[in-house]
């Protein structure tokens, strides 16, 4: 059921961002120019050229001491 609801809010977030690239500009010609400027960036971040390691590899660094945190938080309880 869980995935449902991804695919779901998925979906609804591309509806509206179509919604956004059409009501911003009158001509179809130009909202089918502005489609691959608004859809690279997601290609880039959505992590299909890019690993989530390679993307995310300084964040590794924050999660072990955020994981630490929370150990010891755990511990003083």
């Amino acid at each position: 059921m869980i995935y449902l609801g991804i695919v779901f809010i998925t979906a609804m977030g591309g509806v509206a961002l179509g919604l956004v690239v059409s009501s911003l500009v009158s001509d179809p010609k130009t909202a089918a120019n502005i489609v691959p400027l608004v859809l690279i960036p997601q290609i880039i971040m959505g992590g299909a050229l890019i690993k989530y390691e390679d993307m995310n590899r300084n964040l590794a660094l924050v999660y072990t001491f955020t994981r630490g945190f929370r150990a010891s938080e755990q511990g003083t309880k």
